[in-house]
């Protein structure tokens, strides 16, 4: 039974009040720290905050932030390095290149420790229930594009799009109204998103591809088609599954993530822009 109609007016009151109370406090937090102090402490909060329960104003505030999260992406990672691994001796070879000076090793040879190029297929939720939270999951697709040279992405709501040529020519924003505009904000279903990508692309992964899902693994109560996960699964090197929703919401509804979770490596909640962050540099660091 819900509450009588007074206590509930001096619950919400209450509520307003302790709202208010915590506004006051950041706001004298925000006036006691100089300049730069501020923007860091904003930057903080915002970087732990919810994205799919960020006000409107704070929209294109943690959208400047994700940029500024792509563009550390990309100075870590995208600088050639200086030093290779130069990994073992190579003993033979040291004796072969020293032959001229009595097979004193003035010169040597090393192994090369063989590195695989980083392959990344990226398949992003952009329906409707995580609208606002894939807008921030393709901003950090494409800085991935910038960053890793075989990127491959796709999007979908009811079925599945390749988007890797725009997000390849395009600026960021630009990049993801035309997502939007093709395939976004539609009832999702993983399912035949699933069999759309087995049927045109599934070639497209191989043993030394990592599979990247960015979704809510919400179904709609449609047939999940774990079977094509598996499939995946079974090609790639690993699939990351990233879940903007709390651990606590997996399972309940028609979210089907328990299903889904065994035919992945590796699933994280990426709830804010920090596990977000967090997430893909691990992903890109794994190829250094």
């Amino acid at each position: 039974k819900g509450a009588p109609p007074a206590e509930a007016e001096r619950l919400a009151a209450a509520l307003d009040g302790l709202r208010d109370s915590v506004r006051e406090m950041v706001s004298q937090a925000l006036v006691l720290y100089g300049r730069e102090e501020t923007e860091n402490l904003r930057n903080e909060i915002l970087r732990n905050a919810p994205l799919a329960r960020l006000e409107r104003r704070q929209v294109e505030q943690m959208k400047a932030l994700i940029r500024a999260i792509a563009r550390r992406l990309r100075e870590r990672y995208s600088k050639p390095r200086k030093r290779q691994r130069r990994g073992h001796l190579d003993v033979r070879r040291t004796i072969r290149k020293n032959a001229a000076w009595g097979s004193v090793p003035f010169l040597t040879a090393w192994k090369r420790r063989h590195r695989d190029r980083p392959k990344i297929v990226a398949i992003c939720d952009v329906s409707g229930s995580v609208a606002q939270v894939s807008d921030f999951f393709l901003l950090l697709i494409h800085s991935l594009h910038e960053v890793v040279d075989d990127v491959r992405s796709f999007a979908f709501s009811g079925h599945l799009i390749e988007v890797s040529d725009i997000l390849d020519k395009q600026e960021p924003e630009t990049a993801m109204r035309e997502i939007m505009s093709k395939v976004g904000f539609g009832s999702s279903d993983y399912g035949n998103s699933f069999a759309d990508f087995e049927k045109r692309y599934l070639r497209s992964v191989t043993p030394k591809t990592t599979v990247i899902v960015l979704g809510d693994a919400r179904t709609n109560n449609l047939d999940p088609r774990t079977d094509l996960l598996r499939e995946i699964s079974e090609r790639a090197k690993r699939v990351v599954w990233l879940n903007p929703e709390g651990r606590m919401g997996w399972g309940w509804g028609d979210s089907e993530m328990p299903r889904y979770a065994p035919f992945c490596n590796v699933v994280r909640q990426c709830a804010t822009a920090k596990q977000l962050e967090r997430a893909v540099s691990d992903i890109v660091a794994a190829y250094q």
